[in-house]
């Protein structure tokens, strides 16, 4: 065997034993359910519970990954919340929490009635179930 037709049945040897990568899509957060991935930022349910939780990667040290499924979508954390207008949000920050109605979102901050915080502060945010429930007529 000539050491041209040795190189090329190694490379055919070492071609069939690389396997891709997973995509992010067939991965999951440990700790979470329905894990959407956005655009620097992640966003499910924290598991075994109704609480849904963004958490701006900038923040986190790491994440754990496990095998599973989740949706790759591209959003914004703006993005994400521009639809929850008007619902109460628990948003951790690295200086504290607060609690309120969220107005709308700008140009990388979440307005409340009379604060503004920058999604670059934020830690995670928060929607319980409990919050948000109608008050009784």
């Amino acid at each position: 065997m000539s050491i041209d037709a040795l190189f090329d049945d190694l490379e055919a040897r070492f071609a069939t034993l690389q396997v891709p990568p997973p995509s992010l899509s067939e991965c999951s957060v440990v700790g979470f359910e329905r894990v959407h991935f956005g655009k620097q930022h992640f966003a499910g349910f924290i598991s075994g519970t109704s609480i849904w939780q963004i958490n701006p990667f900038g923040t986190i040290d790491q994440i754990r990954l496990e095998q599973g499924k989740s949706v790759v979508d591209g959003l914004t954390v703006t993005k994400r919340l521009k639809p929850l207008a008007g619902a109460w949000l628990r948003v951790f920050t690295v200086g504290g929490e607060h609690r309120g109605f969220l107005s709308y979102t700008v140009s990388g901050l979440l307005v409340f009635h009379d604060l503004a915080i920058p999604v670059a502060q934020i830690r995670s945010i928060q929607i319980h179930p409990v919050d948000n429930l109608l008050p009784p007529k």
